[in-house]
C-alpha cells in the first residue's frame, strides 16, 4: 500500500531511513530543490511547453509567406511531435496543441532554445513563458512543502539548499514565517556579488536563477538557465563559476536529500560526477549519500546514483532500491518537521534535572511526547496544510505562550521550539531556558492522554486559542479545561492581564514549569488565582516544583500531576 499519512511517512522514515532523520536533527542534509516542490503553486513542464506552443501558434501572421513563429513552431513539432506535423502543416493557426505534451518534458531545455528569428535567444522563456510573472508574481503564494521547509530552517537544521526553482516560494515561505524583529534567517545567493554579501542560518542557492529577482531588476536576466545552451554554458560561464564551484563542494562534502527533483538537467549531474571524481561516496546501506522522495527511482535519477558511488557497480541493485523513500517530498517534509521538534522535546525532558535521574520516568515521559505526536500526525492524516497549520498555530504558538502567554504570533510566523541543531547536544541557554521543564509538562500531559486520564488537543486559534491546550476529562460530566503552560512567575503574572484570563467563561488551569508558589509578585498571580485583573470563572495553577519529590517513579509522578491537573 502506497503511504498516505504523515504518521504512515514518520512511521516509515524510522524503521527505513533513521540516518535521514538522525542526520536532519543533527543539521548535516543538505536539501536540492525541484519543480515537484512546486507544483501545486506554478506550472509544472507540461502547462509551460502549452504556453510556449500557444503563443507561438497565437502570433503566426497568417498572410505572411515567411513567418518567424510559424516557422520556429514548424520546427518544434517537426522534431519532437513528428506526427502531428501533417496536421499543423494543413493550417497552422487552427492547429489543435494536445493535450498530453509528456513526450516533450524530457527535451523542455531543447524547447525553450529554438530560435525565433531576430529575437533574443531566451525569447520564448522572457515573452512566450513570462518568467517574471508566470513564476516571480507577488501573487503566487507558497504551499505547504514550502512552508514545512521554511519552519525546518527556523528550527537550525537545515543550512543548505539547491534549488533549480525560478519562483521565489522558499523564500517567500521563509520570510512571513520569520517572527517580526528578526534576523533574516535566509541568505539567497546566485550572483558573484550576492556570494560576498549575502548572509543568513541557511543559504539558498539558486542555481537557475530567479523569476523574482528578474522581475526587480532585468539585469538578473542572464542568470535564468532554460535552454540547452544556457545548460552548457553554465558549467564554464565566469558568471556561474562561484555556483558552480559551491554545488560541487556540496556534492562531495554533505549528504543530500532530493525534493521533487528529477536531475534531468546535466550541469546538475556534471557537478555529482565531478565531486565524485574529487572525493567519492562509497555506499553505506545504513546512511545513503543521496535519498530521493520518489517511490521509486527514475532513469536520470539512477545517472545520479551511478556517478556518485565509486562501488555502485557491485551494489547497484541494492542502491536503486534503497535510495528512494517511498514518499513524495511533502509527506516526507511533514513527517521530518513532527520528527524534528518532538525530538527536542524528548531531549529536554533528559535535561531537566528534578526529573532525569530516573530512566523509567525518562522513558515515561518521552512516551508522554510520543502520544503528543501521535495526537498530530493522527489530526493531520494526509492533509499537509492542516498539518502546517497544527505545527505553526498549535506547537510553535504554544512555545510562545509559554515564554510570553500576552503575545501572539502573526498568521504565518512560526516560533522554533529551539532554534538549534542537536548534532553536539545543547547549549548552556537551552538548560536554563525553560524548555526541559516545557518538555516535562508536555510529557505528563501526553502521558495522561496515553493513561486514558484525559484526552488534550492544542489549539490553532478556531474553537480554541492558538497555543492553548484544551483538555477534557474521561469523566463524560465535567467540561473541558484550558491549559497554559508557563515559563516562570513573569509569564504566569503577564497571563493575568490577557483577555483570556479575564473574559474566558470557562476553566483555565495555568501550569507553572519553573519557581514555586511562594514566590509573590505585587501585581499578579496570589495562591494561584489571578489579582491583576478581575477573573469572573474558575482560575487555577500547579507548579511543576511541586512534583519533584515523585520524580523517583513514573507511576507515583503521574498519579501526583493527575491529583493536581484535577479535570
Amino acid at each position: 500500500m502506497p503511504i498516505a499519512t504523515v504518521g504512515e511517512a514518520l512511521a516509515s522514515l524510522r524503521a527505513n531511513h533513521p540516518s535521514l532523520l538522525d542526520d536532519l536533527n543533527r543539521g548535516d542534509r543538505a536539501f536540492w530543490v525541484g519543480s515537484g516542490v512546486s507544483f501545486d503553486q506554478v506550472p509544472g513542464l507540461g502547462e509551460l511547453l502549452h504556453r510556449v506552443l500557444e503563443f507561438l501558434r497565437a502570433n503566426i501572421d497568417a498572410a505572411a509567406t515567411d513567418d518567424m513563429h510559424r516557422d520556429a513552431l514548424d520546427r518544434i513539432i517537426e522534431e519532437h511531435l513528428p506526427s502531428e506535423l501533417a496536421t499543423f502543416r494543413a493550417d497552422p493557426c487552427a492547429w489543435p496543441i494536445p493535450t498530453d505534451l509528456s513526450e516533450l518534458e524530457t527535451s523542455y531545455s531543447e524547447v525553450l532554445g529554438t530560435e525565433v528569428g531576430d529575437r533574443p535567444q531566451d525569447y520564448l522563456l522572457w515573452d512566450a513563458v513570462d518568467v517574471r510573472q508566470t513564476y516571480g508574481s507577488p501573487d503566487i503564494n507558497p504551499g505547504p512543502d514550502h512552508q514545512l521547509i521554511a519552519f525546518l530552517i527556523h528550527e537550525g537544521v537545515l543550512t543548505d539548499i539547491v534549488t533549480t526553482n525560478w519562483d521565489g516560494l522558499l523564500e517567500k515561505a521563509v520570510e512571513e514565517s520569520a517572527p517580526a524583529g528578526n534576523p533574516p534567517p535566509l541568505a539567497v545567493v546566485m550572483s558573484s556579488e550576492s556570494f560576498r554579501t549575502a548572509r543568513g542560518r541557511c543559504t539558498l542557492y539558486k542555481a537557475h536563477g530567479c523569476a523574482v529577482l528578474a522581475r526587480e531588476d532585468e539585469a538578473n536576466r542572464q542568470y535564468l538557465v532554460a535552454q540547452t545552451t544556457d545548460i552548457a554554458k553554465w558549467l564554464n560561464a565566469a558568471i556561474y563559476a562561484p555556483m558552480v564551484e559551491r554545488l560541487r563542494t556540496l556534492a562531495r562534502t554533505r549528504r543530500s536529500l532530493m525534493l521533487g527533483l528529477s536531475v534531468q538537467d546535466y550541469n546538475l549531474l556534471s557537478q555529482i560526477a565531478g565531486a565524485s571524481e574529487d572525493l567519492p561516496w562509497h555506499w553505506d546501506p545504513r546512511d545513503p549519500a543521496y535519498l530521493f522522495a520518489e517511490l521509486v527511482i527514475k532513469t536520470s535519477q539512477r545517472n545520479v546514483l551511478q556517478v556518485a558511488y565509486d562501488n555502485y557497480t557491485e551494489h547497484r541493485v541494492p542502491i536503486c532500491g534503497n535510495s528512494a523513500t517511498g514518499m513524495y517530498s511533502g509527506l516526507l517534509l511533514g513527517a521530518s518537521v513532527v520528527h524534528v521538534v518532538t525530538e527536542k522535546m524528548r531531549l529536554g525532558i533528559s535535561y531537566a534535572p528534578a526529573f532525569a535521574g530516573s530512566a523509567a520516568v525518562v522513558d515515561g515521559l518521552g512516551a508522554g511526547v510520543t502520544r503528543l505526536e501521535t495526537g498530530i500526525v493522527e489530526d493531520a492524516s494526509g492533509n499537509l496544510g492542516r498539518l502546517v497549520e497544527l505545527i505553526r498555530a498549535g506547537i510553535s504558538s504554544m512555545t510562545n505562550r509559554y515564554f510570553d502567554p500576552t503575545s501572539t504570533l502573526g498568521d504565518d510566523e512560526y516560533a522554533p521550539f529551539y532554534g538549534q541543531p542537536l548534532g553536539l547536544g545543547v547549549d548552556d541557554h537551552f538548560k536554563r531556558s525553560g524548555l526541559p521543564e516545557l518538555s516535562v509538562a508536555l510529557g505528563l500531559l501526553g502521558l495522561g492522554v496515553e493513561r486514558h486520564h484525559w484526552t488534550m488537543a492544542v489549539g490553532t486559534g478556531t474553537a480554541v486559542e492558538s497555543g492553548v491546550i484544551e483538555l477534557t476529562s474521561g469523566h463524560l460530566s465535567r467540561k473541558p479545561s484550558k491549559v497554559v503552560l508557563t515559563r516562570d512567575w513573569t509569564a504566569t503574572n503577564a497571563l493575568t492581564a490577557s483577555d483570556l484570563w479575564t473574559s474566558d467563561p470557562g476553566d483555565i488551569l495555568v501550569i507553572q514549569a519553573t519557581g514555586d508558589h511562594e514566590i509573590r509578585y505585587a501585581r499578579g498571580v496570589s495562591g494561584g488565582i489571578g489579582s491583576g485583573r478581575t477573573a469572573k470563572h474558575d482560575r487555577r495553577q500547579i507548579w511543576l516544583t511541586d512534583l519533584e519529590s515523585h520524580a523517583g517513579d513514573i507511576d507515583a509522578l503521574m498519579d501526583a500531576f493527575r491529583a493536581e491537573v484535577s479535570v
